[in-house]
């Protein structure tokens, strides 16, 4: 289907570009017409004066000429305006986002100062990235600040259906699809972890919630797809305190995703996973007994 709609759309582009060709050609000519006509006429303007003779209707033909190849340019003039004006605002976003994900603040701040009607948390409808989605999948850390900074919600980009497995903090953990560390060469399974500190930190801080609704990724939580994504270069202190921010911020230790697992059920299978054994080798067995203790509910066995 999406290759059908894309010939449909390059179908359509081509007729309106030959409609408009065929327009300009037609205005041109009509132009040509009345300008020779009238060039003509004024040439034999003593001879038919000198003849007794007048041009009667024929001064009708060089006149209706201009006239209608000027009504015709200057419809396409004003098509051309209407339609600029409705791409205004596309292309208003797409110089808005090119600029957040080139990490350009003095650009963006420039862009968005010089247009206020431009929403931070503009998402159209669920259809797109919020500028602080595009952000976090780009992994700027600067630009996740800046743009908290400027008000933007760290919970915006939700679907329309109230499915939130996309806001902002759950793309900061996601090391599997659209995360920034989601391609093969940059995750967990190349020793990268599939997560930024910085990121997540800044998103709790900013009041993301810890516990979205998700509905696809087999409805995990953040904490859930932390308890992997930090298993990428081992285990260490930084991401014992990540996890200890996910709970400070109400992250719930007991939920279990579509698979029946909580947090730290999902934390115990990657210790034994074979892909994160060569990480595991570098990490400090206190760090791990920590990990295991903050992630497991309390008055319950991992």
């Amino acid at each position: 289907m999406g290759f059908i709609s894309l010939l449909v759309a390059d179908a359509a582009i081509a007729g309106v570009l030959a409609v408009v060709i065929g327009l300009l050609a037609l205005a041109a000519l009509l132009a040509v017409v009345g300008i020779v006509t009238s060039v003509v006429f004024a040439a034999g303007t003593e001879r038919r004066r000198a003849q007794g003779k007048r041009l009667g209707a024929k001064v009708a033909i060089p006149i209706t000429c201009l006239v209608f190849s000027g009504l015709i340019m200057g419809g396409l003039f004003v098509a051309k305006a209407a339609l600029d004006a409705s791409y205004a605002p596309t292309q208003l976003r797409n110089d808005v986002h090119s600029r957040v994900t080139s990490d350009d603040i003095a650009g963006l701040d420039a862009l968005l100062d010089a247009h206020p009607e431009f929403s931070i948390d503009d998402d159209e409808g669920g259809e797109r990235w919020t500028l602080l989605q595009t952000a976090v999948r780009c992994d700027e850390p600067d630009m996740v600040d800046h743009l908290l900074a400027r008000g933007a919600d760290a919970n915006a980009g939700a679907q329309d259906d109230g499915d939130e497995s996309n806001v902002p903090l759950m793309l900061a953990v996601d090391w599997q699809t659209y995360g920034p560390f989601a391609e093969e060469d940059k995750g967990i399974y190349s020793g990268h972890d599939g997560y930024d500190p910085e990121v997540v930190l800044a998103l709790l801080d900013a009041g993301a919630d810890a516990n979205p609704t998700t509905v696809y990724r087999m409805g995990a939580s953040p904490l859930q797809l932390l308890c992997t994504a930090m298993f990428g270069d081992g285990l260490d202190e930084t991401d014992a305190t990540v996890v200890q921010a996910m709970i400070d911020h109400g992250a719930s230790l007991s939920y279990e995703n579509g698979n029946g697992k909580r947090a730290v059920d999902i934390f115990e299978e990657n210790l034994t996973a074979d892909w994160a054994q060569v990480n595991l080798t570098t990490s400090d067995p206190a760090v791990i007994a920590e990990l295991r203790t903050l992630l497991t509910p309390t008055g319950t066995a991992a």
